[in-house]
């Protein structure tokens, strides 16, 4: 059986913002009541991942994994004997000040590769007003890929598309730009969307209302792009905008995202659904700490261990 992705869920529920599209809390599969971690079956996940082709594991969470630090460390220092590429997800608040550099260079010594920050702007205010991290002003997302590359490590950033956000060819040139500037390894986009079976149905609407679905012309400004006289998806306008740039795709991944080169920059056109129609795959192997082995955010059913 091949697999994708190895996803290791990290800490609890718990999280240091309230982003209104959260994907967490709408789906099924409850977050970890406590710390405990199921040693023995995420050894099991290990070797099941290796065996079905995955290189990387992306240590993730149903709430902020820099919350549990330790379990980080942990999970890593296991990692590492079954996989090259190691990475993080996180809205990044606690990697300016909380975490201290010590801390990030020990993970980068103990496997880990690439730090994913979720963004939805790439003016750290606005990404603050959209994502609202709790008790701070802002997220400083530019000084803290700084600090991530100083210490050896690779960054993505991991881009919801909403309006008031990324929703027009404007504001995708100014996240590339700043990508560029700061010589971010990998830039991912993707729509805000919600799973089939949703569990919040306030969260939901809120999705469904701030989707970004068509270009108006006043949007737009005085650039040129192109309109979009009829409804499309965000992704649908950015796999049009990167055409018009020329950009070259350069790899398709398993579950069908698409990586382009645009003038230097790695773009990915992705989505956060992991079930597959193919019978022989997983998009994502996903590792609970109470030790069972998943392959789908939404559904209780898809369950292997």
């Amino acid at each position: 059986m091949k697999i994708g992705t190895f996803s290791v869920v990290v800490g609890t529920a718990a999280c240091d913002a309230a982003c209104p599209f959260c994907v967490s809390k709408m789906t099924a599969q409850n977050a970890p009541a406590s710390p405990t971690i199921n040693w023995r079956n995420f050894e099991i996940g290990c070797r099941f991942a290796r065996d079905g082709g995955v290189s990387t594991v992306l240590l993730t969470g149903k709430g902020e994994p820099l919350l549990c630090p330790d379990q980080i460390t942990n999970y890593l220092t296991v990692g590492r004997s079954y996989f090259p590429f190691m990475e993080l997800q996180t809205n990044g608040i606690r990697l300016f000040g909380e975490i201290p550099e010590e801390k990030i260079s020990e993970w980068y010594r103990d496997g880990l590769t690439l730090v994913c920050l979720s963004v939805a702007h790439w003016d750290s205010t606005e990404n603050a007003r959209i994502m609202q991290p709790r008790g701070k002003k802002w997220l400083r997302i530019w000084n803290v890929i700084e600090r991530l590359h100083s210490v050896g490590l690779s960054v993505r950033l991991n881009c919801t598309m909403v309006k008031g956000g990324i929703d027009s060819f404007e504001q995708l040139d100014h996240l590339l730009d700043r990508c560029r500037e700061k010589g971010v390894e990998q830039l991912t986009l993707r729509d805000v969307t919600t799973p089939t079976d949703t569990n919040n149905p306030e969260i939901t609407k809120w999705v469904l209302d701030n989707q970004v679905k068509y270009m108006t012309p006043e949007w737009t400004g005085s650039s040129g792009y192109h309109y979009f006289p009829q409804e499309v998806s965000g992704s649908e306008m950015v796999h049009h905008y990167l055409k018009t740039k020329d950009a070259t795709p350069i790899m398709t991944l398993p579950h069908n995202a698409l990586v382009y080169d645009c003038e230097g920059q790695n773009v990915c056109i992705n989505n956060c659904l992991t079930t597959t129609l193919a019978t022989d795959e997983i998009r994502q192997l996903i590792f609970f700490p109470d030790g069972h082995l998943r392959y789908d955010w939404t559904y209780k059913g898809a369950v292997i261990l």
